[in-house]
């Protein structure tokens, strides 16, 4: 006897059963269909927010790089990074004969470095958490935000040295995938770090003083 005389068969001798079972049937097909909507609704929403957060992070730079001019250069790609840095120098050029304000400049370069870092750590987790949870759409926009960040601000000579351990060695404040990540995908295409930056220039002193030279005898008494 097939599968299919036998399933009949039970269905003849067994309407209630038969019943019983079809409507099981049906109401588990509904619950996968209800499960799929909410989950494809539920990643829909995920999705979003994640679009909205990262622009807001692209808002943040640009709001970050009017709040402070004077830090521009590190906003830079590398090909505009001289010519921006030159200009910093420019405009900071009262400043830089003062240790005092060029130690307070370079505060708030480093301050800018590890939040730029920050920002990009954040990235990498919420990429590497919507790997996990297999949602293609958000690994797809992630990807291309980690791409922003890997292919153009993190190659800056200048945070490329903040970064490293022949730098400040910020990169020990952040985690081992974040690190394994940025090896990955910035160290082999950007080589060069800037170890000085626009204010740990060395500082202009004042030219020495000449005395006139006091004639032989002038301050001998009669």
């Amino acid at each position: 006897m097939s599968a299919r005389q036998k399933i009949l068969r039970l269905i003849r001798v067994h309407p209630v059963d038969s019943a019983a079972f079809v409507v099981a049937a049906i109401a588990l097909v509904l619950s996968i269909i209800t499960m799929s909507r909410e989950r494809t609704q539920h990643s829909d929403t995920l999705t979003s927010e994640v679009i909205r957060n990262a622009y807001s992070d692209f808002l943040l730079l640009d709001d970050l790089r009017a709040q402070y001019p004077m830090q521009s250069h590190i906003f830079e790609t590398p090909e505009n990074y001289e010519r921006n840095k030159k200009l910093v120098v420019l405009a900071a050029a009262a400043s830089l004969d003062s240790p005092a304000e060029c130690a307070r400049l370079a505060l708030d370069e480093a301050a800018l470095a590890d939040r730029i870092m920050t920002m990009f750590e954040h990235s990498y987790d919420q990429w590497n958490h919507a790997q996990q949870t297999a949602d293609t759409a958000r690994v797809e926009f992630l990807k291309d935000v980690l791409d922003y960040f890997t292919g153009r601000i993190l190659t800056n000579p200048r945070l490329r040295w903040y970064w490293s351990e022949k730098g400040a060695n910020l990169s020990e404040h952040y985690e081992v995938g974040t690190i394994s990540y940025y090896n990955e995908h910035v160290l082999p295409y950007s080589h060069r770090l800037d170890a000085e930056g626009p204010y740990l220039q060395t500082p202009r002193l004042p030219p020495p003083s000449r005395a006139k030279p006091v004639p032989q005898g002038a301050n001998n008494k009669d």
